[in-house]
Order: C-alpha cells, then sequence, then structure tokens
C-alpha cells in the first residue's frame, strides 16, 4: 500500500485525506494546516521543506515533531508523497521520459524551479507534465527512500556482531 496509510495516520487528521489542509481538526487550528493541493498555500514548499517540517515541527502551528514517532525514511517518504498529492495520476508522454531530475534535485526544487529545469531540458510548454509524474513517481517508488539505508545497515551489523560473525564463518569456511 505504500505511504498512504502512514499519511492517512499522522498527516490526514489535519491535512486532511487528499492533503486540501482540511482534515477533521483543521477547523479548530490557528493558522490552519497548509493545503499540499493549493500552489499559493504551498509557499515554495520542497521536500526537503517538509521533510524538516514533519521531523522538528514548525514553531507558532500545531505541526508537531515527528522525529521520534518515525524513522526518518518514513518521514522522507511522507514528505514526498505529501508534495505528490498535488499530481495525483500524473502520467507523462513517451517523449518527454528522457528528462529525469536527480533526488537531490526532487528534495531540495520546487515545482516552479524544477519546471524551469525541465522547460531548459526540452520539455517546453510541457514541462509541467514533466514535473508531475516525477514528483508522483517519487512517491509511487519510492525516490524518498534514504541513499544512506546500506550503509546503516552495515553500521547496525558492525555494532551488532554480526558483521564479525559472519566474517569469521568466512574464515572458519576457507579454512576448512
Amino acid at each position: 500500500e505504500g505511504v498512504a496509510p502512514l499519511f492517512r495516520e499522522h498527516c490526514a487528521k489535519c491535512h486532511g485525506e487528499s492533503g486540501d489542509g482540511s482534515g477533521p481538526s483543521a477547523k479548530e487550528l490557528d493558522p490552519r494546516p497548509r493545503s499540499f493541493l493549493d500552489a499559493a498555500d504551498r509557499g515554495g514548499m520542497t521536500p526537503h521543506r517538509a521533510f524538516m517540517a514533519i521531523t522538528s515541527g514548525v514553531p507558532g502551528t500545531a505541526m508537531a515533531s515527528f522525529e521520534d514517532a518515525l524513522a526518518p525514511e518514513q518521514r522522507w517518504a511522507l514528505a514526498f508523497y505529501a508534495l505528490s498529492l498535488r499530481h495525483e495520476g500524473a502520467g507523462v508522454p513517451a517523449d518527454l521520459r528522457r528528462i529525469s531530475f536527480s533526488l537531490d534535485d526532487l528534495a531540495t526544487s520546487t515545482d516552479e524551479r524544477l519546471a524551469a529545469m525541465a522547460e531548459q531540458a526540452g520539455a517546453g510548454a510541457r514541462s509541467g507534465e514533466v514535473v508531475a509524474y516525477w514528483r508522483s513517481a517519487a512517491a509511487v517508488e519510492g525516490a524518498a527512500r534514504s541513499p544512506f539505508e546500506p550503509i546503516r545497515r552495515e553500521l547496525r551489523a558492525a555494532v551488532s556482531g554480526e558483521a564479525e560473525e559472519a566474517t569469521l564463518a568466512v574464515d572458519r569456511a576457507r579454512e576448512a
């Protein structure tokens, strides 16, 4: 099912299931929760900014920190997912699929900046379609997964002694 259940559990109460900022608790909050669907309300939002808000909360609002409640990978997935909501169901014509963005660009650029980059790469007036596709693809295909996860696994194994045990087993097998 992906990130949607995580969004429903932790975000929809305030931001609404569709991300429009009208969750059941929204009318009681001042300021109201951000709408991820309205370009004006997104105010230059990027997945990186969303990740930081999810991690640290937002002072002066009801947005609490989820640093202790969610793993970094979950927070990244939610950040990409929230920004993908306005692009729900987006596709991109095959001739434009050659245009791509780095994970860094996807995480730190606004939709407007990505559109300008796509236009420069040859998308022309259809740059919005390219951005919609990549924002959706990032959420759906897990581009928000941490690039550090393989390193974290190795570190956890080393700390827990699993790596040493595995190395000893290999050495024993070689000696036999």
